[in-house]
């Protein structure tokens, strides 16, 4: 999005909602400072995400670029499973993984893999006599739901700021 599309978000947003103005002295400051939070979306998804919002959010007050990007995140995360559904294919895996571990976790989604943790924790439970379902599906909801959390949180962070801390955790790794 470039400075002239957020110019007219922020003057869609002070004609729809009556609390928000711009300082006059402010005006070119505001303009920067949101269109830094919002450079690595498209007018359209911005656009759409503040229709979102007007449509849906009772409270009258504009929303922060913040809000903004959660909805359009959550526009583009459709297709993720509910804590259900991923538990729903573990088990499923755990049923053949006495013998196929490696094949069944390789069919996971990447996130319910992570939560899993690795083919040897499906071989585990499909061998444990003493298998409990309840809490393995217990602990597995928790840890996946975090992991979907954190997930989300990373995918907000600005592509050259991820980039800079993937720069400084491999500086860090070499012991610099």
């Amino acid at each position: 999005m470039d400075r002239n599309e957020t110019k007219k978000i922020l003057m869609g947003m002070e004609v729809s909602f009556p609390n928000f103005k711009i300082r006059e002295d402010l005006i070119s400051f505001t303009i920067d400072i949101w269109q830094d939070d919002l450079q690595e979306y498209s007018y359209e998804d911005v656009y759409n995400a503040l229709k979102i919002y007007k449509k849906t959010d009772t409270s009258g007050f504009a929303p922060s670029a913040g809000k903004l990007i959660d909805i359009i995140h959550n526009m583009k995360r459709g297709d993720e499973l509910n804590e259900m559904e991923a538990w729903n294919l573990v088990f499923n895996a755990i049923r053949n993984s006495a013998w196929h571990s490696q094949e069944e976790f390789d069919k996971l989604p990447p996130l319910v893999q992570k939560a899993v943790g690795s083919h040897n924790m499906l071989h585990a439970m499909a061998m444990d006599e003493e298998f409990n379902m309840g809490v393995e599906q217990s602990h597995f909801i928790k840890v996946y739901r975090q992991i979907v959390e954190r997930e989300k949180n990373s995918e907000k962070i600005p592509e050259r700021i991820r980039l800079a801390m993937r720069e400084a955790a491999a500086l860090e790794d070499k012991g610099e």
